[in-house]
């Protein structure tokens, strides 16, 4: 793990919250100071509230964890917002580790000790609704749309490719007010699973109480370093593009502009607030650009605009996983804010598997930029002629 100061800061924060809580034992404090230290995410599993993982196999770039000693319990979402889902305990109440994102971590695991044990505690006293059969889902990441419709796309795959699965049902979570008529994004992740899994899961939300009580349970293993993280397998994304054109939305039908510009609305995060966002937006409508939100268009508008386009450009983050469902060999201009701190490595499957050409725009918060917008527009229709790799981040 890196030296780099900010990572010793938060290192000692999780030293002195080991130190003082009083929800650990003896053994656990020690292993989980050697773990912080290290790093080691091996070592979660020897954590006495994390079960140790039972089999396991590595097929079809998947690795998939098998528990068939239930009754296992779900966890529905405590409050959305904190973006505590899908954990997963076994019969004594111990955390099944693939079961959210948390477990492999370690900072974050620690930060989330209380939460854990009161979720831990919740589920064991609360009332459970027994399903009687087998769940499979993927490793739960924070609760945003970007990660809920990744997730969906991995689970139908792993099914559609590995004959263990093909007996398990497929499990999702999104609030159920949502509905197929409600407002997007929310109502797009509803329209999503109906057209992923066609009516063929279930939705955690409408679950009736605390948790969900299974006998066997599936989880697949979701980590960057994993080939199905961020991939958005092409015969999942046909599945949506064809729902979307069976689609009646005859009011978006006349909308012939080839490039589409995706914007962001105004997050509640100034870290992701891009600045000048309205000159960018009346730039890319003076140059033959679409402009769209996607968190207010439909999904079937939103697909049909993507699919149809010659060239894209979004923001860093949830917007850029709609440039799953782009034709090959197209070109996608992306503009990254300073707060988002990972490469692109990060959606590196995605762009393999649909064979993107990308160029990513840092964006400078102190500036307005116009000029480099401008070039990226151009990029992206093709209008300099050059190559995709030397703007590549």
């Amino acid at each position: 793990m890196s030296s780099e100061p900010r990572f010793e800061k938060l290192r000692n924060e999780c030293r002195s919250l080991i130190t003082e809580s009083s929800l650990l034992n003896s053994d656990d404090r020690v292993l989980l100071m050697e773990i912080v230290d290290s790093y080691n995410v091996a070592k979660v599993s020897e954590l006495s509230f994390v079960a140790s993982e039972t089999t396991n196999i590595e097929t079809n770039g998947y690795s998939i964890e098998f528990a068939d000693n239930g009754p296992y319990r779900i966890v529905k979402k405590i409050r959305p917002s904190q973006g505590y889902v899908g954990f997963a305990l076994d019969a004594d109440g111990a955390f099944l580790m693939r079961s959210n994102h948390v477990f492999h971590q370690p900072y974050k695991l620690v930060k989330a000790l209380p939460t854990l044990m009161r979720i831990r505690s919740d589920a064991l006293e609360g009332a459970s609704f027994p399903l009687g059969s087998g769940v499979v889902y993927t490793e739960r990441w924070p609760d945003s749309y970007g990660h809920l419709v990744d997730e969906m796309f991995t689970t139908a795959a792993a099914k559609d490719e590995v004959a263990e699965l093909m007996d398990y049902l497929p499990l999702v979570d999104f609030p159920v007010s949502s509905g197929l008529t409600g407002p997007p994004p929310l109502a797009n992740v509803a329209k999503m699973a109906q057209a992923i899994f066609q009516g063929g899961s279930l939705n955690l939300s409408a679950v009736k109480g605390s948790s969900l009580s299974v006998d066997r349970l599936a989880l697949i293993r979701n980590r960057t370093s994993d080939t199905c993280f961020h991939r958005f397998p092409t015969e999942i994304c046909e599945r949506v593009v064809k729902m979307s054109e069976n689609t009646q939305d005859l009011a978006q039908q006349s909308d012939s502009r080839e490039y589409v510009f995706l914007t962001r609305g105004e997050s509640a995060d100034s870290g992701r607030r891009i600045p000048a966002l309205q000159a960018m937006i009346e730039e890319a409508g003076s140059r033959g650009f679409r402009v769209m939100n996607p968190e207010t268009s439909s999904l079937p508008h939103l697909v049909r605009s993507i699919s149809s386009c010659k060239g894209l450009v979004c923001s860093w983050g949830g917007a850029l996983t709609n440039a799953a469902f782009l034709k090959p060999d197209t070109r996608v201009g992306i503009l990254k804010l300073p707060a988002y701190q990972e490469t692109l490595k990060i959606f590196g499957n995605m762009i393999e598997e649909h064979a993107l050409s990308t160029r990513v725009m840092e964006v400078d918060e102190q500036e307005d930029n116009l000029h480099e917008f401008q070039q990226l527009l151009d990029w992206v229709v093709g209008a300099q002629g050059q190559s995709a790799s030397s703007g590549e981040s």
